[in-house]
């Protein structure tokens, strides 16, 4: 495996993760993400996020997060 969800038990094999990366990082393409650029992730922990990561930085971008549910006393 290459990832478990503990909270729900999703979990991706290494070729399930590559072929999702790859369509993310296709997706990206498309709105026109490009080398160089940076794109922010708002997403909470989830396998989605860890997903949306490599496909940026597959891409030559930087990701740049935020979490949502982050408390003004943590930032």
């Amino acid at each position: 495996m290459w990832q478990i969800n503990g909270l729900t038990g999703e979990s991706y094999t290494f070729p399930q993760a590559r072929d999702a990366i790859w369509r993310v990082a296709s997706g990206l393409t498309r709105h026109g993400v490009r080398q160089n650029d940076i794109v922010m992730v708002v997403s909470e922990n989830c396998v989605e996020y860890v997903l949306t990561f490599h496909a940026v930085i597959s891409l030559g971008a930087t990701v740049t997060m935020a979490n949502p549910i982050y408390l003004t006393s943590e930032c």
